[in-house]
């Protein structure tokens, strides 16, 4: 399978920028699953794939958040909301993972704020019945934590 094979070489590679390029092959790998795989298990196993090689959230989240601006195909229109419901799985983890670790949000005040300007924007693009209620209590845990 090509999870498999992606996760198989992130790790033999190291996840080295110039062997393994996550803001490459994340694009690529999620126009595949779009493409070739709906339906063909979990929504998110593309990026469970880079959260299972330790690939840090904000690196996915920064790829995942140029998809969303860059509206390129198959992303568009109403395609836009596959990257915005990810914005909110990773968010959602790297929120769980920061409270627990360090206990400093998103790695600080402004990525927080940032994070949740993306969410709010998401939101109002549109995004799946279960991500858009995910997403709207993950705004205001961020906007709580923020005061």
């Amino acid at each position: 399978m090509v999870a498999e094979a992606v996760r198989s070489l992130g790790t033999k590679l190291g996840l080295s920028e110039t062997m393994f390029p996550v803001a490459d092959l994340l694009p690529m790998l999620k126009r595949y699953a779009f493409n070739f795989q709906s339906q063909a298990g979990p929504e998110t196993w593309v990026l469970d794939i880079f959260i299972d090689l330790s690939v840090p959230f904000e690196t996915i989240w920064s790829v995942l958040e140029n998809m969303f601006y860059n509206d390129e195909p198959p992303f568009q229109g109403r395609n836009r909301r596959v990257i915005g419901n990810d914005m909110v799985y990773i968010a959602s983890l790297w929120f769980q993972d920061s409270i627990r670790g360090s206990g400093t949000l998103y790695g600080g005040e402004d990525n927080a704020y940032a994070v949740s300007q993306m969410l709010h924007l998401v939101m109002q693009s549109g995004l799946d019945e279960g991500r858009l209620e995910e997403c709207q209590n993950l705004r205001m845990r961020i906007e709580n934590m923020l005061r």
